[in-house]
């Protein structure tokens, strides 16, 4: 009897030494992933901005959104400008929030970015990107999904006047064209 009580005392101390050894490695790992999430997670304005761009690129609208909204908390609006191996980069992480958002299919929060991009940002520089003709574009895009036909038009010629050869310009141009013909049409 004392052999059993012996070998079940130990069975338990043999379990309690495993779910402890288990308990401490899962904990050292959380610890480590947290660690590892602190770490990557950008606490600046080019930080943000640049994940941004990624999810942006990747097509991750959502997560593009967050990242610029971010970036936007941390932007020193009378300095547009971020450096990017020794070169200084213009960025409008309103531009490109809005064209997210347009992408994620929300319209009016979009037209409020590409609004205020284009109403605040007193200058674009043309460099990498054009955000000047960017916003237009879009906003152009945007009010055509929200049937605002008279704008649309309006935002697609701005853009023909920034670049004349803009061929998707040109396209959407044509479409809103035939839109509108369709509406005179539909009204006789």
């Amino acid at each position: 009897m004392t052999t059993n009580t012996n070998d079940a005392s130990k069975k338990r101390k043999s379990f309690s030494f495993s779910l402890r050894t288990l308990l401490l490695v899962v904990i050292s790992i959380t610890a480590f992933l947290l660690a590892i999430t602190w770490f990557y997670t950008p606490r600046t304005f080019q930080g943000f901005y640049e994940r941004g761009v990624k999810e942006f690129n990747d097509k991750n609208w959502k997560s593009a959104c967050k990242s610029f909204s971010k970036a936007i908390e941390y932007w020193d609006k009378k300095d547009p400008y971020y450096i990017e191996n020794d070169e200084m980069v213009f960025c409008s992480p309103y531009v490109l929030r809005g064209i997210a958002l347009h992408n994620d299919g929300q319209y009016k929060s979009a037209l409020n970015d590409l609004n205020y991009a284009l109403n605040t940002e007193k200058y674009f520089i043309r460099g990498r990107i054009d955000f000047e003709s960017l916003a237009f574009f879009t906003r152009a895009q945007t009010h055509l999904a929200l049937g605002n036909l008279k704008e649309a038009k309006q935002d697609v010629q701005h853009v023909l006047q920034l670049t004349p050869a803009n061929k998707d310009a040109i396209n959407l141009y044509e479409e809103i064209e035939k839109l509108n013909s369709a509406a005179t049409e539909s009204e006789r």
